[in-house]
């Protein structure tokens, strides 16, 4: 598939999810939210997919999760990816942002900037007109995207199976292409 031009800092490696990354990535999305108390039913801690990202990633067409890691020692540094918004209709050409995570050493680095930019892309590439995304209010990543012109929502979109969450956001991909112009 298609991959835009994603400019990571120096010393870190992109690359599509591959099975031999999907314990690591389990690891890192359920420490993620542990440390901030949130790895609770009714969050991506329980996806029942997480045993095997990239499958559920690779077996959808319009679909991606990238992971990042440390070029000196292969570290897994952070992920992030899109798939069609679940509980949507595929005509409403909604994507949701997901599995954005990220080690805390590798955090305010810019890759998590580097990899919206990269999947903001790609979604657009794929043919989506908006993204949507949730979080938790104690989680930085709703600053990021409040950057790239996403807007709280007053609810949820789609049936996403994480009812925990407490913070929507949406973004039109062709008025963030215009802006971006």
């Amino acid at each position: 598939p298609h991959r835009a031009p994603c400019e990571l800092p120096p010393g870190f490696t992109l690359a599509p999810a591959a099975p031999a990354d999907d314990a690591a990535l389990r690891e890192l999305i359920v420490a993620c939210l542990d440390e901030y108390g949130l790895a609770i039913p009714g969050t991506a801690a329980f996806d029942p997919e997480l045993a095997a990202l990239s499958a559920h990633f690779a077996a959808m067409p319009n679909a991606r999760l990238y992971v990042v890691r440390e070029a000196a020692t292969g570290a897994l540094a952070g992920c992030a990816g899109f798939e069609p918004l679940k509980g949507h209709p595929p005509e409403a050409g909604v994507c949701e942002m997901v599995k954005f995570y990220f080690a805390p050493p590798y955090r305010r680095l810019g890759l998590g900037t580097a990899l919206l930019r990269l999947c903001l892309a790609e979604a657009t590439a794929c043919g989506y007109r908006h993204a949507y995304m949730e979080t938790f209010r104690a989680m930085r990543s709703a600053q990021l995207f409040a950057k790239f012109g996403f807007r709280e929502l007053p609810e949820k979109w789609g049936r996403n199976g994480h009812p925990a969450v407490e913070v929507f956001m949406a973004l039109d991909l062709a008025r963030a292409r215009e802006a971006a112009v």
